[in-house]
């Protein structure tokens, strides 16, 4: 699947097409037309899946007529020339194959009579992922004029489509009526009539009618003897418009295939549904346009079946992967091969272990090109190379250290030597990760019996390991196994601290050969300096990296679009920017990224350090409070609002994350912590959106006033711990620690009732009204303190009950937590009451501002139209 950012950038893409009804497979595309989807303009060839829709939303968002897309150096082999300062598109693709040379079993190469070395085609378990950056040809000058593509006959066209209904063998109903759809339970297809198609003027329209029959040749391949999809769903339900939407995708690629065009139908009612799977989780467009494309090839394989004869279907069909042979059974009996899935099993074995496959009595078919073993074989020593395995055992004998180790290989990860079984979760490569990812994950544990937990976040794989031994572990073994797991966690960390400080030295360099920024499209937009950060050669901007004392550990990379990067190998966590000038006597700002950063640094003339993401928020703030024990360090988050309204494939609401990172750091050092409001629509935002929604001098009232806030209720948090701290001690807060509390939020009020009355010159109805409601609360507490003894009874009941048979929870220390929760619950009470009543009041003294402002305006045009009448009359009598 692909990486978590590249699929985010799709989604947002496809999301906003799908929102404006552009989206390419929810548009009509007229039959018998040039090819409209993105290919290779290098090599011809179509690019697939995601990718394609990828490449065609962004070529409409950029207003490109040209669908022909190539990398920088497929343009310059073809004598043009990227246009400087233009922006690549990045996109992703899978190898499922390598090409290795072939050798003997004394590894010797192996050639023919020609002497010429012999190549083998290598199946990948998982596929590798690679990365290219492509330019649409609008954006490279010398390119000659797109080839037109020969469009058949409409003759051909339908003769091509009939044979592809007819080879498939589906049993499918033409009648009467205006329905179209397949039923799993039957495993028919209905359509209405071919005579019911018509044009507009009255011929026949028989595009329309293949298309449909092969929209729903689509949905029928989903069948369980077929491709196998999750079908069994109703009409209306979510996983009913996932598989609408696979199917409508193939339809789109079938038809730009077959030249017939292609009809969307009754796709608006599944509209919203998509929006929300693609919101809820991106990689949803992957798997669908993966199916989508899985759907094509299926299809267009009757079309080959009836062009190959006998023995070359064998050929063809069994060099696929056992992933094919295994989802196609239909199509291998109308072939009469004899290769049968049922007798024998073919391995997904790599290249290089050949020679265990061989050993364990894996033999090797010519024809297919792979490995396999018999029904009568055990598959158990053949786990790691059958497809579909959830879990494993080991044998008994082995040693467990041994054992997890093979696991993890069979659940697809990588090792680079033995597996560390301390305890602890260790990220690992898995296969078709390249570069710096790693995408698998494992923690194993030697004491007692040894056992562990896989998991493969690219295929999706969580497995539960044991070992099959029936004693515990022999604590000599165990405790050898736990030396040389340190060991190697030692030369890890040497590893890694090796390979980051190449990265800082590479970072440095390219920081002294970097350019000065004197305009950028990203600054611009976002309304923002430069504040000393350089560019590169292709026009990124590069933002360092660094500690507090300025050693440079890394950069980050800013493309015009906004997309960012960060260097390989290079170390982020603790790392931060510094914006302005970092004087220890004052305030310091700690922001999420380099815009927010900006216009914190804009709004409030104070020194800002840039953390980079949510997650690296916590590490910055506590060097910070390391470097600086006294200093006020206030932590700006991000509100991803929108996050909240999503849920996680098993049902859990998502957590809004720059909200929970950012307080979580705030509680860690002692911080307060500012937050914007959300975007319109309850859209996620940090300050710069809102700056630039709302304006520079409500955006910097807005800050001014939610610091304020935060800054209180930081010291009354404090009280409440302080006061906490003395309910668990068995002490009850004295009058003096209330009144503490509760003095510093009147303080608070009357200070901003005091700014509020200064900035409108008089007493508003909103000042009264509060006033009241903080009498009332007043009120509301002094009742909750005379409850308190009634509660510590209520609370000492309900903990007696429930840890009766527990020998931990005394007498005493449950009557302790019972004062501490009931002496808590009044200022609980007290500031929740507070909270709620400062957000409304921002809210309705912003519209009172707002109207204060108004009439003030008003009537100063007023006073302006008065004195220009009195003086133009005074004229006129002269």
């Amino acid at each position: 699947m692909a990486s978590n950012d590249y699929a985010q950038k799709v989604a947002a893409v496809l999301i906003e097409q799908l929102k404006q009804g552009t989206a390419p497979w929810t548009k009509p595309w007229q039959p018998g037309a040039d090819r409209s989807l993105p290919y290779n303009g290098s090599t011809g060839v179509p690019y697939k899946g995601a990718n394609s829709l990828y490449l065609y939303a962004v070529g409409q968002l950029r207003g490109y007529d040209d669908n022909r897309w190539m990398t920088y150096v497929q343009a310059e082999k073809l004598g043009a020339q990227v246009r400087r300062g233009e922006t690549s598109t990045q996109i992703q693709f899978w190898q499922w194959s390598s090409r290795v040379a072939m050798t003997d079993d004394a590894g010797q190469p192996l050639k023919n009579d020609k002497g010429e070395p012999l190549y083998q085609i290598i199946q990948h378990d998982k596929p590798l992922i690679r990365a290219a950056n492509v330019f649409n040809a609008a954006q490279i000058d010398g390119l000659p004029p797109a080839e037109v593509r020969p469009v058949p006959p409409i003759e051909e066209r339908h003769e091509r489509a009939a044979r592809l209904l007819e080879a498939s063998q589906a049993i499918i109903r033409e009648v009467s009526g205006d329905r179209a759809y397949y039923s799993l339970t039957t495993d028919e297809i209905t359509i209405p009539d071919r005579r019911q198609f018509v044009a507009p003027d009255g011929t026949a329209a028989l595009d329309g009618f293949f298309a449909t029959a092969l929209h729903e040749l689509g949905h029928w391949t989903g069948h369980p003897d077929r491709l196998n999809r999750d079908m069994a769903h109703p009409f209306g339900s979510e996983a009913y418009a996932r598989e609408e939407l696979r199917a409508e995708i193939a339809s789109l690629m079938l038809g730009e295939e077959l030249g017939i065009g292609h009809d969307p139908g009754q796709h608006a009612a599944y509209v919203g549904s998509w929006i929300k799977a693609l919101e809820n989780d991106p990689q949803e467009i992957f798997r669908a346009s993966t199916a989508a494309q899985n759907i094509m090839n299926y299809v267009l394989g009757f079309e080959k079946a009836r062009e190959i004869t006998t023995d070359e279907a064998v050929e063809a069909e069994t060099t696929k992967p056992v992933r094919s042979t295994a989802r196609q059974p239909d199509l291998l009996e109308q072939q009469e091969t004899e290769m049968a899935n049922n007798k024998r099993r073919y391995l997904a074995v790599p290249y290089a272990e050949k020679n265990q496959a061989r050993e364990l009595g894996a033999r090797w078919d010519k024809t297919a090109k792979a490995w396999w073993i018999g029904a009568s074989v055990d598959p158990a020593p053949f786990s790691r190379w059958i497809e579909g395995a959830s879990s494993i055992t080991t044998a008994a004998t082995a040693d467990p250290q041994t054992a997890f180790a093979d696991a993890l290989r069979a659940a697809g990860l990588k090792l680079p030597g033995a597996p560390v079984m301390d305890g602890t979760i260790h990220r690992v490569a898995v296969d078709g990760d390249h570069g710096a990812q790693r995408s698998g994950a494992y923690v194993g544990y030697l004491d007692g019996r040894p056992a562990g937990v896989i998991q493969n976040f690219k295929t999706g794989a969580k497995i539960n390991w044991k070992s099959d031994l029936d004693a515990p572990m022999d604590k000599d073994a165990a405790a050898r196994l736990a030396v040389e797991a340190a060991q190697r966690r030692q030369e890890r960390d040497q590893a890694l601290r090796v390979e980051q400080a190449e990265a800082a030295n590479k970072a440095v360099a390219q920081l002294r050969d970097a350019q000065a920024v004197t305009e950028h499209e990203y600054l611009s937009r976002k309304g923002i300096d430069a504040n000393g950060v350089k560019q590169d050669a292709i026009g990124r901007l590069m933002v360092p990296i660094a500690d507090y004392e300025g050693k440079i550990a890394s950069l980050q990379t800013i493309d015009a679009d906004g997309t960012k990067g960060f260097m390989k190998g290079g170390k982020i966590a603790g790392g931060q920017f510094m914006i302005g000038d970092n004087d220890p006597t004052k305030p310091l700002y700690i922001a999420e990224g380099f815009a927010t950063g900006a216009t914190i640094h804009q709004m409030t003339g104070e020194a800002v350090s840039v953390a980079f993401n949510a997650s690296n928020l916590l590490p910055v703030a506590e060097a910070a409070r390391e470097k600086w024990p006294e200093r006020t360090i206030i932590i700006v988050g991000d509100n991803d609002e929108a996050l909240t309204r999503k849920t996680f494939p098993d049902g859990r609401p998502m957590p809004n994350i720059g909200v929970e990172k950012a307080e979580a750091a705030g509680r860690a050092i002692g911080a307060a912590v500012v937050i914007p409001p959300a975007g319109p629509g309850g859209q996620s935002a940090d300050w710069n959106d809102h700056r630039q929604t709302v304006g520079q001098d409500q955006a910097m009232r807005d800050f001014k006033e939610r610091q304020t806030i935060a800054m209180i209720e930081l010291r009354v948090d404090r009280e409440i711990e302080r006061e906490s701290e003395m309910a668990a001690l068995g002490r009850n807060p004295d009058d003096a620690t209330r009144d503490t509390t509760r003095d510093l939020v009147q303080a608070y009020a009357s200070g901003i009732l005091s700014d509020r009355a200064d900035a409108a010159g008089e007493r508003s109805d909103l000042d009264i009204k509060y006033e009241t409601l903080a009498q009332e609360r007043e009120e509301r507490f002094q009742q909750d303190i005379l409850m308190v003894p009634a509660r510590v009874a209520e609370i000492t009941k309900t903990l007696t009950e429930t840890h009766a048979d527990d020998p931990y929870w005394s007498t005493a220390r449950i009557e302790a937590e019972a004062t501490r929760l009931a002496g808590l619950e009044p200022r609980t009470n007290f500031m929740r009451s507070w909270k709620a009543e400062q957000q409304m009041r921002m809210e309705e003294d912003r519209d009172y501002r707002r109207d204060f402002n108004r009439t003030a305006e008003e009537e100063r045009r007023g006073a302006q139209e008065d004195y220009v009448d009195s003086t133009s009359g005074d004229e006129l009598e002269m």
